[in-house]
């Protein structure tokens, strides 16, 4: 995911860069000149339409770390890739949601409803990510 999203980034100069933080627990995966995102991933959507489980949900930690950066103004994202190779859905949330809409395993119903974006192209999800909080979502 991160090899995907990371030339877009790259090409709108966001200068996205890899975040490995033990000493602080729940930031997210990538900061990037307006802000930080979350990356989590699943290789499809349940056959039978149940709650989407991944491998690494969010942590409480993770939750946590989103809704206070955002209510402090700062662009603090998740963004979410299911599928693999060409058949993908890309979808980006913002902090503040994500501590709600994670509680439990969320429902795909759920998750587009919140969605600030679904799509198929990692150039959006980077466009949607480069433009943060001005848009106000």
């Amino acid at each position: 995911m991160w090899e995907v999203l990371r030339g877009p980034m790259t090409q709108l100069k966001m200068d996205p860069v890899r975040v490995e933080n033990p000493a602080m627990p729940g930031t997210p995966d990538v900061n990037f000149i307006e802000g930080w995102t979350e990356l989590k991933a699943a290789t499809r959507w349940p056959p039978k339409g149940g709650p989407l489980q991944l491998d690494h949900p969010p942590t409480p930690e993770q939750r946590t770390w989103l809704l206070r950066r955002w209510h402090n103004g700062g662009w603090a994202s998740l963004t979410l890739c299911v599928g693999q190779k060409n058949n993908k859905t890309w979808m980006v949330f913002r902090g503040r949601d994500v501590i709600d809409l994670w509680r439990e395993p969320p429902l795909r119903e759920q998750l587009e409803q919140a969605a600030l974006l679904t799509t198929g192209s990692a150039r959006d999800v980077a466009e949607l990510l480069w433009n943060g909080r001005l848009g106000e979502w």
